[in-house]
């Protein structure tokens, strides 16, 4: 019974449907006999789906260790996440007679974090799993059947299941830098365990290729062509489109146009204000026997370049939209936006010559690469393997600096349509399929699907782009010429980006992994493997699939079911003689053509039973390993918010002390108040950048206003594209600019502080009135900033006792204080003298700092003044008043000696309160 129930979970039954369906099929089989004496509960048939997960894991540990080294060809890795929780799948593709199968060794694979790290660790962890669950089948197997040795020999050795199998292999990723990141961090983890744990010589060790997805590389340049025209168009056509009702939410780009043709066309009808049942209706009224082009699915995911594809029906099928959105808009009284915007965006001739410009590009670039991306694995013996996509990437570069330099190259048929010709005639299938789809591929019409009405889409097609009969279509020639530029230029600078993968493979710019770079040996070593990292995205696919189907459905049960159906394990072949009627494409024979398929059923009685015992008793393990993993992602996600919120904390730390420096600088006598002194402090600088220099001057204006008061206005940039702006230019935007904000901006009582809590948009945005419990959220955040204020002070002392940072040097005057010296008379107040503050170099090799009054100054040049100073009494030893030398060099320094001076201001030190 167990072995039935686990067949019908793989199979999507929902377990609260299988008693029932048990006793059905028993009474209607066995109606004269009672062969059901029981039915399992719902409880037990759940706890299945945790054993239908651990026998489709083990299955896939079988076939690979029973798999060679050799037939061993790629690997694939993949990332998602649901319910907010991130997994990771782990495909293989092996080698039978010439075929290449991709085994999913499990789909759900629970990484601490998302870092390539956490992920290469966890596939690596899950290899001992596997050689658990084959030493677990052998020892229930062993139990059932002692004095069968024969048997025991039909489960392949643990040992088996070796990560030295992947040496030699290909690693598949998408071209995210995560996923880029973790190809070589993979490689890294491979090799160092043969070596360090397997023990192998390092000349034994063979070499790990990365592969890309080809799939992902392509639409890298077809997503920066659909955002460059939609700039373009928006930007040309702003004004009408700021003067048109902003609710109707008018966008130029191809993808909101499409995504808006499938909510409101589709006759899915899964958009309830849409209208895709009426518009069948008036085709078939109306237009019964034209063809009107399938509609792109756009709602719920797609890929970049899904809108190209989209463009192709949306050019051919407009005639048919604008005809029905007139006759429903003139004669409906409900207003839909929806509609509304299609009707303005459809009648736009820019938006149809866009339309023509990407179904061209669809029709002439995407179609070829994306064969080309899906089949490469089945064209060795054409000599064109993974790498040789290099070769295609060649062809649409060459093809792109073309169209940049002539557009109309894009209207020429002859010259788009033969972009891979040069490809298909030794890819004979290529040619095959481009025949198919532009000369023989038929699509029913309207309201017929009699074989005899059928027309050819892509041939007629091919006609209206490159030889439109509408006059509406010939209008768009000249923009489309434009937009082709455009398009080129952008996708030329996509191919060339150093930052993107695409770079690697250009042989325009030698890439590392292009055509013309790459060795003989691997261009061998790429033959028979894929182009794309389908595998892995199907095999997410079947387990969205699972997880849909169950909306509370566990994480680990999904993938349980997935896998199972993406390996095809429980497949019965026999089914497909057995089904009567029309024969159609079947899809379960197509994935058996690439999966390695019906596992289970040629296992044999005694192995199927001792593997449900295996897995039955290991499933309470397996749910409490699996929570535990869940647990851990969460714990890494609460770390990581602290860690970054610690980081935060950290930074406005740091921020705040220096705020408190500027805050306390504006306050002080080296603040330029008016343009006169700013002005003359500029001007006593002698040099542009030195340590009192032109440039550091007014940059440290700037940022007392800026940083010290947290004024963002009186922001400057010191440099802009490459150009370094100099001190005259920022000085003539800290007097026109930064000064007169003292007119009209308050000055803060204490320097700005920028905390991690919520945003000012959201503290100061009122709706209501605030409720209590917020309000005292308010006041915690309140006394944490004083807290906080607080604490950095202590800190900033802390920091300035170990050297780093001196309050009294940062409020002195920029200049030493000459004018000041010069009219010095000798009955002037005490209180109104100069008070200074000088360091001296005791005997006993320490620092000291002595304060006292200048009473005389008895000389000053351009360089130093000579004064007599009464020392405070603290610091009188042999004299009280004694004759000093004060060098304007040793005014303030940054590091300050022997006698370097500067004014007493410690009356204005801040207090920690």
């Amino acid at each position: 019974m167990d072995k039935v129930i686990i067949e019908m979970l793989s199979n999507r039954t929902p377990p609260s449907c299988i008693q029932k369906n048990i006793l059905v099929m028993a009474r209607v089989i066995f109606p004269k006999q009672d062969i059901v004496p029981e039915l399992p509960s719902l409880r037990h048939i759940h706890s299945l789906s945790t054993s239908l997960l651990l026998v489709t894991k083990t299955l896939a540990a079988y076939q690979y260790a029973s798999a060679t080294t050799k037939e061993i060809r790629q690997v694939h890795a993949d990332a998602t996440s649901r319910r907010q929780e991130e997994l990771l799948n782990f495909v293989v593709a092996i080698e039978k007679d010439g075929v290449l199968k991709s085994l999913c060794m499990s789909s759900a694979i629970m990484a601490r974090d998302k870092s390539s790290g956490s992920q290469v660790e966890a596939i690596m962890a899950s290899f001992p799993e596997f050689r658990q669950l084959l030493d677990n089948w052998r020892a229930a197997l062993i139990e059932l059947h002692p004095n069968r040795p024969e048997l025991h020999d039909l489960i392949p050795p643990s040992e088996e299941v070796s990560v030295a199998k992947l040496l030699n292999t290909t690693m598949t990723t998408d071209t995210a830098n995560v996923a880029t990141c973790f190809r070589r961090k993979w490689k890294e983890a491979i090799v160092n365990h043969c070596r360090d744990v397997l023990n192998m010589e390092e000349d034994s060790i063979g070499k790990i290729l990365d592969g890309d997805c080809w799939q992902h590389m392509r639409n890298i340049i077809f997503n920066g062509i659909e955002l460059e025209l939609k700039k373009y168009l928006n930007t040309l056509l702003h004004d009408d489109i700021a003067n048109l009702p902003s609710n109707l939410r008018i966008d130029m780009g191809l993808g909101s146009t499409s995504y808006a043709i499938d909510k409101d066309f589709a006759n899915t009808c899964h958009y309830a204000l849409g209208h895709g049942a009426p518009f069948t209706h008036y085709m078939c009224t109306y237009y019964s026997g034209e063809l009107l082009f399938p509609i792109v699915r756009a709602q719920g995911g797609t890929r970049q370049d899904g809108p190209f594809e989209s463009a192709v029906s949306i050019y051919m099928n407009r005639q048919y939209y604008i005809a029905f959105l007139n006759w429903y808009l003139s004669g409906s009284d409900k207003e839909s936006i929806l509609q509304h915007n299609l009707f303005l965006t459809l009648r736009c001739n820019e938006m149809t010559a866009q339309l023509r410009v990407a179904a061209i590009l669809h029709i002439a670039i995407v179609i070829p690469m994306r064969w080309l991306s899906g089949k490469t694995h089945t064209l060795a013996s054409y000599n064109w393997g993974e790498r040789s996509m290099g070769r295609a990437l060649d062809v649409v570069h060459a093809a792109f600096l073309e169209l940049e330099a002539d557009g109309s190259k894009g209207l020429d048929e002859d010259y788009m349509m033969n972009l891979f010709s040069s490809i298909a005639d030794e890819v004979k299938p290529l040619k095959s399929y481009l025949t198919y789809m532009f000369e023989e591929k038929e699509s029913n019409v309207v309201d017929s699907k009699s074989k005899e009405d059928r027309k050819l889409p892509f041939d007629l097609a091919v006609a209206e782009l490159y030889y439109p009969t509408r006059a509406e279509n010939r209008q768009t020639t000249t923009m489309c010429k434009t937009l082709f530029q455009r398009a080129a230029s952008r996708a030329i600078a996509e191919c060339i980006n150093p930052t993107k993968q695409l770079s690697r493979h250009l042989s325009a710019i030698n890439g590392p992994k292009s055509w013309v770079e790459v060795s003989a040996e691997d261009k061998e070593a790429s033959l028979g493997i894929r182009a794309n990292n389908d595998p892995s995205e199907s095999c997410f696919a079947v387990y969205s699939d699972s997880f849909e189907q169950g909306q509370n459905i566990r994480q680990d049960h999904a993938a349980g079911k997935g896998q199972s159906r993406y390996n095809n394990d429980f497949l019965r072949p026999e089914i497909k003689s057995l089904v009567t009627g029309r024969k159609s494409k079947d899809k379960e024979e197509d994935e058996g053509d690439t999966h390695v398929s019906s596992t289970w059923h040629k296992l044999g009685k005694e192995l199927q039973d001792a593997l449900v015992l295996a897995v039955k008793r290991g499933s309470v393990r397996e749910r409490n390993k699996f929570k535990e993993a869940l647990d851990q992602q969460k714990l890494a996600r609460e770390e990581a918010v602290n860690i970054k919120r610690q980081k935060d904390l950290a930074s406005a730390e740091v921020t705040l002390i220096d705020a408190t420096y500027l805050w306390q600088q504006y306050h002080s006598a080296r603040c330029a108040k008016t343009a006169k002194e700013a002005w003359d402090a500029y001007n006593k600088c002698t040099s542009e950048t030195g340590k009192k220099g032109k440039l550091p001057y007014v940059k440290e204006q700037i940022l007392m206003r800026y940083l010290g008061l947290g004024w963002e206005e009186a922001h400057h940039p010191y440099s802009k594209g490459g150009y370094k702006y100099n001190s005259q230019e920022l000085m003539e935007h800290f007097v026109k600019t930064v000064l007169p904000l003292a007119d009209t901006l308050e000055v803060p009582d204490k320097p700005p502080l920028e905390l991690p809590t919520l945003s000012d948009k959201l503290v100061k945005a009122r709706l209501g009135t605030v409720s209590l419990d917020c309000e005292a959220l308010n006041t915690m955040e309140e006394d944490t900033e004083t807290k906080f204020r607080k604490d950095a002070l202590i800190k900033r002392s802390e920091l300035q006792a170990e050297g780093k940072g001196d309050e009294l040097e940062q409020i002195q005057t920029y200049h030493w204080p000459e004018e000041k010296l010069k009219n010095y008379p000798e009955d002037m107040r005490d209180e109104d003298r100069f008070k200074i503050d000088m360091l001296f170099h005791r005997a006993d090799n320490t620092n000291v700092w002595a304060q006292g009054t200048i009473i005389k100054v008895v000389r000053i040049n351009d360089n130093e003044a000579v004064v007599n100073v009464k020392w405070n009494e603290e610091h009188v030893e042999d004299h009280e008043v004694t004759k000093e030398k004060l060098l304007r060099s040793k005014w303030n320094p940054d590091k300050p000696g022997n006698r370097a001076w500067r004014e007493d201001l410690r009356h204005e030190i801040w207090q920690i309160e």
